[in-house]
């Protein structure tokens, strides 16, 4: 399934949630994560 592969390369240090750190982490690696996803977490802005 796609979307426990993404989740999965998502979650760095596997515990069972992908954290802002991680995501972005990933995304700056694989821009490919990115345009699947979109933004996901709210802007710093909308804090």
């Amino acid at each position: 399934d796609l979307i426990e592969m993404m989740l999965k390369t998502l979650d760095v240090d596997r515990d069972g949630r992908v954290d802002e750190d991680e995501y972005e982490k990933v995304v700056k690696r694989d821009s490919l994560f990115l345009e699947c996803m979109g933004p996901v977490f709210p802007s710093r802005e909308a804090r």
